[in-house]
């Protein structure tokens, strides 16, 4: 579990990265989940955004994203969330 300091460093962190990884109108595909679990071993925060043209909703998807991957949901703001999980050779720890 993340401590409060340790979710406002990630927080701060993830303002400036890109999101990797992004929702369409297929929603929560197998292709994209995989896509999802390469970014998260590559770089253990991941940015997540939904297009508009998707009905996949942010609670479905948190929902699919921390029982799937056991990631934690560090930010929800309009149609991006922010998710970590560490891992050693992972690129941002904290």
């Amino acid at each position: 579990m993340l401590n409060k300091d340790q979710l406002k460093e990630l927080r701060r962190l993830s303002h400036h990265e890109n999101a990797l990884v992004s929702v369409g109108k297929n929603g929560l595909t197998p292709t994209l989940l995989e896509s999802f679990e390469a970014s998260l071993l590559a770089h253990n925060l991941v940015k997540v955004s939904i297009q508009k043209n998707s009905e996949t909703t942010k609670e479905a998807l948190i929902a699919e994203i921390e029982d799937r991957f056991g990631a934690y949901t560090i930010s929800k703001v309009g149609r991006v969330v922010v998710f970590y999980r560490y891992n050693a050779k992972g690129r941002i720890k904290v």
